[in-house]
């Protein structure tokens, strides 16, 4: 079950599930090169690079629960999820 569906005119991007456990699936339909995962407040807590194309698993173990935002190639678009 798809939980999340954004779609610009950069990227379409399909996030999965939320809220997310130990893993948040990410599926879209352009390169993506850069991941960047922030929490509530908008600070950083790590960078991803992904080198598979279109599709990346970002392992959640180890993070707080709360609210979590990402965003993709330094673009304006955030994604906003669950950690439970």
């Amino acid at each position: 079950v798809v939980t999340y569906l954004h779609e610009t005119k950069e990227i379409e991007i399909k996030l999965w599930p939320n809220p997310v456990g130990s893993q948040l699936n990410l599926q879209y339909d352009k390169p993506v090169k850069e991941l960047k995962l922030y929490d509530q407040l908008m600070r950083e807590i790590r960078p991803y690079w992904n080198n598979n194309g279109s599709f990346y698993t970002i392992d959640m173990n180890g993070l707080r629960r709360g609210i979590y935002h990402l965003r993709i190639n330094g673009m304006n678009v955030k994604h906003r999820f669950l950690k439970l």
